[in-house]
């Protein structure tokens, strides 16, 4: 993994809280990079949204609000909407491969006995959606990446607010692989949206008590 890719990872796995100031000398030796990678990593998840800088308090994790998950929110669904419309128009057989390949992954980790925890599930249903979407054309997928990992940090807050009881529901993922890969678009898209929808409410009252 690149230096950007491992910090990127401790930024939305809450490493680094929101709002923490970030030291350079400590981030070279956490990630073994000279002074020049580092900047640029830290330049590029400036670009993204995810860390900001002052010229006199240098880098720092970018804050969070509930209005900032509310633009956030706002912003993921159309893309998602038209990556999924634009996938499912374009997308062959290695497309479907891996919306079913996705797909079984989770159903592994939402089927089993005990409650996932927040890491493998959240990389396991990251895969399945970005399955959905990866026959999308390059400007939407980037968009919609950009979005999404500010959108993370939120869901792993969600997460830490339940406490680690972690609620899921294989049959709304099975449900939309399903009208996917059967090319019904209109109700792909209408499962899509309440999927998110649901989602997006139920995060956004698990931190009205936490954020500002």
């Amino acid at each position: 993994m690149s230096v950007e890719e491992r910090l990127l990872d401790d930024l939305c796995s809450g490493v680094y809280a929101p709002g923490e100031k970030l030291n350079i000398s400590e981030l070279v030796k956490r990630y073994g990079v000279g002074l020049a990678p580092l900047r640029e990593a830290l330049a590029r998840l400036t670009a993204s949204g995810l860390v900001r800088y002052a010229s006199n308090r240098g880098y720092q994790v970018e804050p969070v609000s509930l209005q900032d998950l509310s633009d956030v929110q706002a912003a993921l669904l159309p893309i998602e909407l038209l990556a999924l419309r634009q996938a499912m128009e374009r997308g062959g057989e290695a497309w479907e491969l891996g919306v079913v390949s996705a797909l079984y992954r989770l159903e592994k980790i939402e089927n089993a006995k005990q409650p996932p925890g927040f890491e493998d599930w959240a990389a396991a249903n990251s895969a399945f959606h970005n399955a959905l979407v990866a026959a999308s054309g390059g400007l939407t997928l980037e968009l919609r990446r950009l979005i999404t990992l500010r959108m993370r940090r939120y869901t792993r807050l969600g997460f830490e607010a339940v406490q680690g009881r972690l609620e899921v529901n294989y049959q709304d993922h099975k449900a939309l692989a399903d009208a996917a890969l059967g090319r019904m678009t209109e109700e792909a898209c209408v499962l899509l949206e309440r999927h998110f929808m649901e989602g997006n409410r139920d995060i956004m009252e698990l931190l009205k008590g936490k954020l500002k």
